[in-house]
């Protein structure tokens, strides 16, 4: 895990930064987001710890952005999710009927997977979670900090859902993960390649020792980054998912650390941050980041927009509506153990684009 010093440093409260709308609609409501604070009414001391914790390390973790009420609800959202893509014609009654008593604890990924790596497939992507998440006006707080600004669009990018336990048996330094820490921004791809961006998870179940997380390079923003993009022949139009050389995996692995972060909060990092994923044990997540409009064209708004109405995700870009294509799991089936699957997580705004969602692309 990382190191508790630099946690320390890096870890900023939510309370610190200001956060005051100006109606009473309770947090992490749909309609809030549009209620998002000015700049006026921001902390300057909150948002200058926040910014100079992403300076020095590249990332930073705010806590306790939504209280446990609004957490439980997302839960529900994500129950609700998972009860939408079950096709119930094609399925067996008493399956169905078992799965709903508590559809996340008993989803059998093993057998019904819901995407490569990710919740990637039917629709959630763009299901109640996801954009419940990306409604929230207290997340959009976070990145209007950043930015100075509340006119910011955001990312539709995949959920995170694992619900696998780990072996009982099994201690820390036994477990292991495949190498393959990246950065997410091209320093040769113009004019994204040059702009701040900053990733976000919004973390509905905490990260810790026994689940899954995130991996940073603290500081890696720096040299590391510099140095990876010295190389301008392997890097020119390759996009903006480039991974450390094999040569650079053990210096990786040895200042590297998983973040933990706690129920509610929010990690922050930089797209320049050398990082990975790390898939060993439980995680309910949802990757958000938000950029300001001014960086948006149409066409990335028109892609946005079909992402919505297909369910299919787009990368962490905000502004530049990349769909994220993804392989599709070879685990996955479409009906097992009495379940068959739909596409229809994304139907829940009944087929439009409702206006509050428009407005936040």
């Amino acid at each position: 895990m990382m190191p508790t010093d630099v946690m320390a440093r890096a870890s900023v409260s939510f309370s610190s930064l200001g956060f005051a709308p100006s109606t009473t609609i309770p947090p992490g409501d749909a309609a809030a987001a549009a209620a998002a604070p000015t700049p006026s009414s921001f902390s300057s001391k909150g948002r200058l710890a926040l910014r100079s914790a992403l300076e020095q390390f590249g990332f930073a973790v705010v806590t306790d952005v939504v209280p446990e009420d609004v957490l439980r609800h997302w839960e529900s959202l994500w129950a609700a999710d998972l009860m939408s893509i079950v096709d119930k014609t094609a399925s067996d009654p008493a399956a169905v009927a078992t799965l709903s008593q508590d559809p996340i604890a008993r989803w059998p990924l093993d057998q019904l997977s819901l995407g490569y790596k990710f919740a990637s497939h039917y629709g959630l992507p763009q299901g109640r979670l996801a954009w419940a998440v990306r409604r929230s006006a207290e997340v959009k707080h976070v990145f209007a900090n950043l930015f100075d600004t509340s006119d910011l669009c955001v990312s539709t990018d995949n959920v995170f859902f694992n619900t696998r336990a780990l072996p009982g048996d099994s201690t820390d330094h036994e477990r292991r993960n495949e190498l393959w820490p990246h950065a997410d921004q091209n320093v040769h791809d113009l004019p994204a390649g040059v702009w701040e961006v900053y990733q976000g998870v919004m973390y509905l179940w905490p990260a810790n020792v026994d689940s899954s997380a995130t991996v940073v390079m603290p500081g890696s923003h720096m040299q590391t980054f510099s140095d990876l993009m010295a190389d301008v022949d392997r890097w020119r139009s390759k996009g903006h998912f480039c991974k450390l050389p094999k040569s650079q995996l053990g210096a990786f692995a040895a200042a590297a650390g998983r973040v933990p972060v706690p129920r509610g909060g929010l990690l922050l990092w930089n797209s320049r941050t050398i990082h990975q994923g790390w898939s060993n044990g439980p995680r309910l997540a949802v990757p958000v980041c938000f950029e300001p409009k001014s960086r948006r064209d149409e066409s990335a708004l028109a892609r946005k927009r079909d992402c919505v109405l297909t369910g299919m995700p787009t990368t962490h870009w905000a502004s530049l509506g990349l769909c994220h294509h993804l392989p599709v799991d070879a685990s996955a089936r479409g009906a097992v153990d009495g379940l068959a699957l739909n596409t229809a997580a994304h139907l829940h705004t009944g087929g439009t684009l409702p206006e509050d969602i428009n407005e936040l692309l």
